[in-house]
């Protein structure tokens, strides 16, 4: 649609890198309060109840928030930090994959390591810029930045960054925590400094995000997809996964259990992906 209109087109990737702009660094200064919780409630009560929470088909709802946070909030800062952002832990990696490809895996599996690497780099940093910097460094570069690159590519159009100019990058990092996370306020630096040239409307809006109602949408028009392609027959046909890990997921989501979406998905476009390649293989008759 923006192709039909322009040729280059701007966009606001590093926005929430540089400037504190997601729901993870709320989480992160809430752990550290949830750190100082006796046991007998942060280990046993707090999650307990939590898990009794219906959980919803919206979007980022609050249970799905509350079950992320007390499973990774008591764990070493860098590493919650990256768990709230997977969504494959390590034990569930090794339940999933078949074990003729798990051996030569096993000690490879371990998703924290590339992100460690820049949390440590980032030692000289304040708790929330030292975040930000291994985000920056991993998530936006290998993640945001990678899908618009390549969609815009698809269809000609060209996407420029302008927060990701090096004298802006180079000025948010130098940026001390107090000013650009006060309490719990997310982007306020950016905010502040926008305010005379922004609507109220838009400085002021709840964070949405580009999340989209998987959720509801797996229970629903992609259910068709689900049960095909997650099968019994075509994972066990394919041999990646175990079939019984995968069942458990979709019955789990599908009854309302738990919020397996984004497992789901991930998995669902795997094996759409193994079929479509395995069909470009075949000879020709």
């Amino acid at each position: 649609l923006t192709r039909k209109h322009v040729t280059v087109a701007l966009s606001g990737d590093g926005g929430d890198e540089l400037f504190a702009g997601y729901l993870t660094y709320q989480a992160d200064k809430l752990a550290r309060m949830y750190g100082r919780v006796p046991s007998v409630l942060s280990q046993k009560a707090i999650p307990w109840l939590v898990r009794q929470l219906p959980v919803s088909d919206s979007k980022i709802n609050f249970s799905f928030k509350a079950r992320r946070f007390v499973d990774q909030a008591l764990l070493e800062p860098g590493q919650r930090h990256f768990a709230w952002k997977a969504f494959f832990n390590e034990s569930l990696k090794e339940s999933l994959l078949q074990k003729s490809l798990l051996a030569p895996l096993l000690g490879t599996l371990n998703g924290y390591s590339p992100y460690k690497q820049y949390y440590d780099e980032g030692h000289q940093f304040e708790e929330i810029t030292r975040f930000q910097y291994a985000d920056t460094m991993v998530y936006l570069i290998d993640n945001n930045l990678a899908k618009v690159d390549r969609i815009s590519m698809a269809h000609s159009l060209e996407v420029r960054v302008p927060l990701l100019d090096t004298d802006i990058v180079e000025f948010a990092f130098r940026l001390p925590d107090r000013l650009k996370m006060p309490g719990m306020k997310l982007k306020h630096f950016l905010k502040e400094s926008t305010k005379d040239m922004l609507p109220q409307e838009i400085l002021n809006r709840p964070k949405k995000g580009f999340n989209v109602p998987m959720p509801r949408w797996l229970k629903e028009g992609l259910k068709p997809l689900v049960e095909h392609y997650l099968s019994a027959e075509v994972v066990s046909k394919q041999g990646y996964f175990h079939p019984h890990t995968i069942q458990h997921l979709v019955k789990s989501h599908m009854s309302g259990k738990a919020d397996y979406s984004r497992n789901i998905w991930a998995l669902l476009m795997f094996n759409v992906w193994v079929e479509k390649a395995a069909f470009e293989r075949e000879p020709m008759g």
